[in-house]
């Protein structure tokens, strides 16, 4: 019983699933075999017992008590055998870090994966494991939510009908839920819809705040092998008749481009403000996400919004993968240190494959699109839904430990070390996570997040008022109260990720964006936010116009005699914030001027202003003109 005790998320006899029972297989502890399955007893011949398994899921989850491990360092190899009956036996390896500092937190953040894969992916190239252990696992690594993502594409692959697939993962994610809120887990889904290409491309959906099981399932099943029906336009009217909201999944980048086996492509921004298809990128590599001659699929140019209220943002940073191999898909780390078996290596900064490879080209359409969004507001003060925010995501297809979801049969592709919880997003809540994860989603729709694979760094705007303003907001502030603002930064890391060595803080315009160093610190800094404006935009920056700012941190970890452990000599790490929209409202009114001996008008003024004296008795000598925050001006004044 006290073995026993140690399974934990074992499988079901479900026909419909297709899971056959571990608790029928009789699983025993022996001097020789850490699990034994007794329930059949093989007629004798060898007299071994064994349990036949005949359907696709049998699984389970030993916890190792930890008394077990009190000798151990932080670095643990496993091997695990499998003893199968009348075959060789298989070995699978394991290289297992544990680390004696918790993840990084801030009060009211909060930890998630935005992107993640259960056993309800199921394809010939990819699955996903069980919801209960995906559960268990995402807090082991002390995330505290996240949200389904399985393939809309998959619904059909088993089960009785899709709309019953959908509906037992809602009931599966609602039952764990309410057995432990700890950490909340959100049904959504990742959604294969057309391009305006007619190419299949991938969109993360999630459901109404307020409603979060409240949203039916919208694809088609197809989009694998045929070919979906359903475009970004009739997707987001769907989100739009449920009040969902949805991402594009890693939109831009060349090594984000779906497989041409299901006529993959990437989201088209259409738009001259950024170079065009064949064009180099402005990080590096080449543009395959501007055909001028295609539509968009990212804005709606409508008279009253540019973006569609039901697409909030983008997800930029997807799947981290820093080594990598093409075999040894059971063992990559190489634990036996086999000089036959090449394992794990460096990835290249300039293999488009590699996570930062891919970001930045993200990162290059969005702050294009961040330019677009400015333009048009600037232009028109009454736009709505200007804004366009960022996420992250794992990507992971379970991945508890290393991912082999790119290695298709162990014959093509590679394995890599993306896992749960190696990206994440921070969403602020400071009422809490709410019921089934609801104050997450309503963080997601407005911006309210950062993006980190350890360390956090947050910017929050205030004034003397206790006015805060959070990325993702907007704000308008009077030139008269601009030396009344702060920006607060909060960096918060741990020796797992390193040493902090470089704080950015960038500002954007319609024009460009530039950025300033900020001084390394961990815990809080703040600066005048007219002070930070002036560094930004030596040349001023423009009175009556929308700009923003964003914050970037890094930490690298130097693992020196480790290297070959980690099979990497070092690694960087980041978090990068939403932007916070602002605009300096320059027509300032002052109080009248009693003066008899001098009026200013026109009040309020904007371009120009006139001084006029009456009765002096003295000739004036000098006149000096400063704005509200602190610049002077030349007064063209002669004697």
């Amino acid at each position: 019983m006290q073995f026993l005790s140690l399974f934990k998320h074992k499988s079901i006899d479900d026909a419909t699933w297709g899971s056959q029972s571990v608790d029928n297989g009789l699983p025993t502890s022996s001097s020789i075999h850490t699990i034994t399955f007794t329930s059949d007893t093989n007629w004798g011949i060898p007299p071994t017992p064994i349990v036949d398994i005949t359907n696709r899921y049998f699984y389970f989850t030993i916890v190792i008590p930890p008394e077990y491990l009190q000798n151990f360092n932080d670095i643990i190899d496993v091997e695990v055998t499998f003893g199968l009956d009348w075959e060789t036996d298989q070995y699978v390896y394991l290289r297992i870090f544990r680390s004696d500092y918790p993840f990084p937190v801030l009060t009211n953040w909060y930890r998630g994966d935005t992107h993640y894969h259960t056993f309800f992916t199921q394809n010939l190239a990819e699955n996903g494991l069980p919801v209960d252990a995906v559960k268990y696992y995402g807090s082991a690594t002390e995330l505290n939510w996240l949200i389904t993502t399985d393939h809309s594409c998959d619904f059909d692959n088993y089960g009785v009908s899709m709309s019953d697939n959908w509906s037992r993962l809602g009931n599966t994610v609602a039952n764990l839920n309410s057995q432990d809120s700890s950490m909340v887990l959100i049904r959504g889904m990742e959604m294969s819809v057309n391009n305006s290409a007619g190419n299949t491309v991938h969109a993360l959906i999630y459901p109404n705040s307020s409603a979060p099981f409240s949203l039916p399932y919208i694809g088609d099943g197809n989009g694998d092998t045929q070919s979906s029906s359903v475009n970004i336009n009739m997707m987001l009217d769907s989100l739009k008749k449920y009040n969902a909201m949805c991402y594009a999944a890693h939109p831009f980048a060349e090594d984000d481009k779906l497989s041409v086996i299901v006529n993959g492509s990437v989201w088209n921004l259409s738009d001259t403000i950024f170079p065009s298809n064949g064009s180099p990128h402005p990080s590096m590599g080449t543009v395959i996400s501007n055909d001028i001659n295609t539509g968009s699929d990212i804005f709606s140019y409508t008279d009253s919004t540019l973006f569609s209220p039901y697409l909030c943002g983008l997800e930029l940073w997807n799947l981290r993968n820093t080594i990598s191999c093409s075999s040894s898909e059971n063992n990559p780390w190489n634990v036996m240190y086999d000089s036959g078996i090449s394992g794990f290596s460096e990835l290249s900064y300039t293999d488009p494959i590699m996570h930062d490879y891919r970001f930045n080209q993200n990162l290059d359409v969005y702050k294009a699109i961040l330019r677009r969004g400015l333009i048009q507001k600037n232009q028109n003060d009454l736009l709505q839904y200007w804004k366009f925010y960022m996420e992250a995501g794992s990507d992971a297809h379970g991945s508890f430990n290393y991912s082999n979801t790119d290695l298709t049969g162990g014959l093509i592709g590679n394995v890599n070390d993306n896992a749960i919880g190696r990206l994440s997003t921070l969403v602020y809540c400071p009422q809490g996570m709410g019921l089934n994860g609801k104050n997450i989603l309503q963080a997601l729709q407005n911006g309210h997040s950062v993006l980190s694979s350890g360390p956090i760094i947050n910017t929050v705007l205030t004034n003397n008022s206790n006015n805060n303003v959070f990325s993702g907001d907007d704000i308008i502030i009077n030139l008269s109260d601009l030396t009344n603002w702060f920006v607060n930064f909060d960096v918060v890391n741990t020796p797992e990720f390193g040493s902090v060595s470089e704080i950015l803080l960038f500002g954007g315009n319609e024009n460009n964006e530039v950025s300033v160093s900020l001084p390394v610190f961990t815990g809080t800094f703040q600066i005048n936010f007219n002070t930070l404006i002036q560094q930004l935009f030596p040349d001023s920056v423009q009175n009556n116009k929308y700009f923003y700012i964003r914050a970037q941190l890094t930490t690298i970890k130097n693992y020196g005699s480790l290297s070959n452990i980690y099979k990497k000599n070092y690694d960087t790490f980041n978090c990068y914030t939403n932007p916070i929209w602002i605009k300096i409202n320059s027509i300032t009114k002052i109080n009248e001027n009693n003066n008899t001996k001098l009026t200013i008008s026109p009040n309020p003024a904007n371009d120009f202003i006139n001084l006029t004296f009456y009765n002096l008795l003295n000739n004036i000598c000098k006149i000096q003109i400063f704005s509200a925050d602190g610049k002077e001006f030349i007064c063209d004044y002669k004697n």
